[in-house]
């Protein structure tokens, strides 16, 4: 009963728990954007056109209307709850080859939201899609990510011009997406609304407001065919032997296929269309010296493609 520990302690209390700040109940305007390029995986082997979206402030999710007389009439409408990873260049960032890694260039990208992260890849990584993004409408894959501050990044280290799409420049507040798969919206189309002015109205869900416009012509280009390849010209007495090697959309690296609307291959030999055909070699009366022959890759619904010329 002495004891002076029966009478002491030296327990500490435990500080009371700060409660947490509640979250906002103002809604984000949402930022969406209009992806018209080509198909990003085989299942989206059809006539459509991707949507990213997301909002620097609070955000669920959007609404999106579709409307083809300028916003007069609404006929369809999508929604999406996936954030995508988008932004705008802070600097310009130059053409480059589509033959070989860009190392020269780079630009500065930044963020919608200063909570992105991008993340570095390898050559390998890079050319099985890791780091696939968009800038204006050229496909790029990239390897190198620094963050310079909040939700500003230097990259480099690019693939360029990757999927058929065209290598350019591009000028500051160029946009900037992510193209993952799991944020980004896939929306079929009617072969009516091919090379129609699209208007989308964008509401952020939660929103009484609309919080975006966003207009873009529709050019169909998931169904765009690519560029052939390899085209040689020989002269076998009086006729040109005309071959080439197809360039398939599907698969990638060994595994290449063409799509489902895929429809043979247009050569014009000094001016003159000949037959489309299947086939890859064919045997022409030759035109003479310094004449142009073109090969195209012919779509169902979209026509002819890009074309691959040499002159005899």
């Amino acid at each position: 009963h002495e004891r002076i520990t029966a009478y002491e302690s030296t327990v500490a209390g435990v500080p009371i728990s700060q409660p947490s700040t509640p979250p906002t109940l103002v809604i984000g305007d949402t930022v969406a954007h209009f992806i018209d390029c080509h198909i990003l995986t085989d299942a989206n082997d059809t006539l459509g056109y991707y949507v990213a979206a997301n909002s620097a402030g609070e955000w669920q999710g959007a609404v999106a209307e579709l409307s083809l007389d300028g916003g007069m009439t609404y006929i369809d409408e999508d929604s999406t709850r996936a954030p995508s990873v988008m932004g705008v260049l802070e600097t310009t960032l130059a053409a480059g080859s589509v033959a070989y890694p860009d190392t020269v260039n780079t630009c500065q990208v930044r963020l919608l939201r200063d909570d992105g992260e991008l993340l570095d890849a390898t050559l390998a990584g890079m050319m099985n899609r890791q780091n696939l993004a968009i800038i204006g409408n050229e496909l790029v894959n990239f390897g190198e990510a620094n963050e310079v501050s909040p939700g500003l990044w230097d990259l480099g280290f690019f693939l360029r011009g990757r999927k058929g799409s065209t290598s350019v420049s591009h000028p500051i507040g160029e946009r900037f997406v992510m193209l993952n798969l799991m944020a980004l919206s896939f929306v079929s189309t009617d072969l009516f609304i091919y090379q129609r002015d699209l208007t989308f109205r964008i509401t952020s869900l939660g929103a009484e407001n609309t919080s975006a416009a966003l207009t873009g012509t529709f050019n169909g280009v998931t169904q765009e065919e690519r560029q052939c390849a390899y085209l040689t010209v020989k002269r076998d007495g009086g006729n040109l032997i005309i071959s080439w090697q197809g360039v398939g959309r599907l698969g990638g690296g060994s595994r290449v296929a063409m799509g489902a609307f895929f429809a043979g291959y247009r050569v014009t030999v000094d001016g003159v269309v000949q037959p489309d055909t299947t086939a890859r070699t064919i045997t022409v009366t030759d035109p003479g010296a310094g004449k142009t022959v073109t090969v195209q890759q012919v779509n169902q619904l979209t026509g002819v493609g890009p074309a691959l010329t040499v002159v005899t």
